[in-house]
């Protein structure tokens, strides 16, 4: 069970009945105070509710305490009372022990301040003591014969006793400068019977009648003594802190005073079954059913604005709103955020999301919320359009769950197909990745030079515009464009991109090959070439006719079935003109128990030959794995090639 904090609230959800997903034991009783909130538990826990001063609470148990009777909290200070009447004191900030009287005992219920606790014994006497031994001697003097209290409360410097027979007494210094009328010590006559419960601010006493009327007394600037009309009659329960007010009408509905106070501007739409209520100093606390509450499911579209750095939301209507996804390449995909906010108090339940309409299947869901989001809680998720025809697509997205009001939620989706270019290379017979492949033109003799061809390829449905070719990276230098690509494709057509290496010093020599055109995704394409001049070995890895690069490239298995295999053999090259020797595969560390080596490469590769490596995943649980597939050899600058390796187990 946990406290819900929203706009200057706090909630304690009490369940009547089991809730799926949530079997935590329900609070029975609240008290909250400057920084906490003290909350008794059905099942005799305990637990402190602090402020983490971020906007939301912490819990904790001090000193594993358990079946707690009463307790009470100040900003320093606080106190508690178990079932057998023993008292406990803890400092809390620090979470140190505090002061009791010795042989204190048979105590109902206790209070707590800043400097001083209270607490009233079974017999209806009361007792206080300094929360600091040093302050000694500053403890207000209890009105001479003071017996048969039935509760206490207690303010800054000001403590107020509810006598058996519904009278109230108070008592403490007088305040400098305090005109007699604004004196909370000055008890009205309609206060000294037929009162049931009390509640004390800062300078201001309220008293709850037995008639359910409520009398305010005290402090009059601040307007915490102005009763507003709805709080004047059929009233169950009063709380009050600083300056902040509040009444427990019968009906579980809840009035908070002054109006500025944040407590009563947030007071949350959709509030009911309310069964007690405390004030903090900035805030309310509440403890309600949760059988009473119903939820309000808020949806927004979010957009990020790229100027400023920051989120900005759209909230979306019913029936009324659209997700405008624009124009799109056929087989291409863009996606719009979708948020889903609980604003309410009651959980939103089950919660379903689907798509409709004629072009339903262009439209999808990355991810789908869970089928409940408590209150004050949100979940985001990506709605894709992925168009697979020319033209306008339209479809519906569906939002049901049991929103009193917005059970059903439609949302326009909307998006125009077309035809765009895509661009692929190649060289030989590799199928090149962008930013991904690396190109060897491997060793090059002294005053010589090697040529590579790329092939370039319209894959896409329009034309491939703005082609071009430069060279970039570290060795720019000692590679060439001889032969530049055409500068449009048709569909369907290809183009030549010649580069040639010619080194001017020994060592390895990197460079990427950037080419531009209009392709949407992949502008610029980029291949990393390297080469060497001299006589050495040089290692290559291929996946069939992927060219990997060691730290960078990546083997996925896939989703492969728990108990289940799946191979997959790497090509190892020697590009050099020396023989490729120590040749050694592992799998690095954490690589567990899935990942393993079922056929080990060669030991020694000729120039222009090639072995290979086989490694097999038998993934135990449903979850991802991941591993590094190392192969070491006698290549000076690549001594070890490093492949990431992935997988998922999947269900049986």
């Amino acid at each position: 069970m946990k406290g819900v904090f929203q706009d200057s609230w706090m909630f304690f959800r009490h369940q009547n009945g089991t809730v799926s997903g949530d079997n935590a034991p329900n609070p029975k009783s609240i008290v909250a105070t400057e920084s906490s909130v003290l909350t008794n538990f059905d099942d005799g826990r305990f637990v402190e509710f602090r402020s983490d001063y971020m906007g939301g609470y912490r819990s904790r148990t001090p000193f594993n305490l358990a079946n707690v009777k009463s307790a009470a909290c100040s900003w320093y200070n606080s106190i508690a009372v178990k079932q057998d009447g023993t008292v406990i004191t803890w400092y809390s900030q620090d979470s140190s022990r505090g002061t009791v009287p010795a042989g204190l005992s048979n105590v109902r219920s206790v209070d707590a301040t800043d400097d001083l606790f209270s607490a009233l014994k079974e017999d209806g006497t009361v007792v206080q003591w300094p929360s600091e031994p040093s302050q000694d001697g500053g403890i207000p003097e209890i009105p001479a014969g003071l017996a048969n209290v039935k509760s206490i409360a207690s303010g800054p410097q000001l403590t107020v006793a509810l006598k058996e027979d519904g009278g109230v007494v108070a008592w403490g210094p007088t305040i400098v400068g305090e005109a007699a009328e604004d004196s909370p010590l000055a008890v009205p006559e309609e206060a000294r019977s037929g009162v049931v419960a009390i509640a004390v601010g800062h300078r201001h006493i309220l008293a709850l009648k037995n008639n359910g009327t409520v009398i305010a007394w005290g402090r009059k600037s601040d307007g915490s003594t102005e009763i507003p009309i709805s709080a004047r009659a059929n009233v169950k329960a009063v709380a009050a802190n600083k300056e902040m007010s509040m009444a427990l009408k019968e009906d579980g509905s809840v009035v908070v005073w002054p109006p500025t106070n944040s407590g009563a501007k947030n007071i949350p739409a959709g509030l009911a079954g309310v069964q007690a209520i405390s004030a903090g100093w900035n805030f309310a606390a509440a403890l309600v059913d949760t059988s009473l509450l119903v939820p309000d499911l808020k949806l927004y579209e979010v957009r990020f604005d790229e100027e400023v750095l920051e989120e900005e939301v759209i909230e979306l209507a019913n029936d009324v709103s659209t997700l405008s996804f624009g124009n799109e390449g056929i087989e291409s995909s863009k996606s719009i955020p979708v948020r889903i906010w609980n604003a309410g108090l009651g959980d939103i339940r089950n919660l379903s999301i689907s798509v409709t309409g004629e072009n339903a299947s262009d439209f999808e869901i990355d991810d789908a919320p869970p089928t409940t989001i408590q209150s004050n809680e949100s979940k985001t998720y990506e709605v894709f359009f992925s168009p697979k025809g020319r033209g306008p697509r339209a479809a519906t997205l569906n939002i049901t769950s049991n929103d009193p009001d917005d059970g059903a939620i439609a949302i326009s989706l909307r998006g125009n197909g077309i035809d765009v270019p895509q661009i692929s290379v190649t060289s030989g017979r590799l199928r090149l990745e962008n930013d991904t492949s690396n190109l060897s033109f491997g060793l090059v003799a002294r005053d010589a030079s090697k040529v590579i061809t790329f092939v370039i390829k319209n894959e896409g449905g329009s034309s491939l515009d703005n082609l071009s070719a430069r060279i970039g990276g570290k060795d720019l230098d000692d590679f060439a464009i001889v032969q530049h690509p055409v500068g449009s494709l048709m569909p369907g057509k290809t183009t030549a991109l010649e580069v040639l290496f010619d080194p001017d010093s020994s060592g390895m020599k990197r460079a990427e090959v950037m080419i531009k055109s209009n392709d949407g995704d992949d502008n610029p394409f980029v291949v990393h070439v390297s080469g060497k001049r001299g006589r050495a070995s040089e290692i290559a890895v291929y996946n069939k006719k992927l060219s990997l690069s060691s730290g960078k490239s990546g083997v996925s298995f896939g989703t492969v079935k728990t108990a289940k295999s799946k191979t997959i053999k790497l090509t190892i090259l020697n590009q050099g003109n020396a023989s490729l020797t120590g040749i050694k595969a592992g799998i690095g560390a954490g690589g567990g128990k899935e990942f393993t080596i079922i056929k080990s490469p060669a030991k020694l590769c000729a120039p222009g030959q090639s072995t290979s490596v086989t490694v097999k995943y038998t993934p135990s649980r449903i979850t991802a794995s991941q591993a590094t597939l190392r192969i070491s050899s006698n290549d000076k600058d690549e001594r070890f090639f490093d492949i990431r390796l992935s997988g998922t187990g999947g269900l049986k």
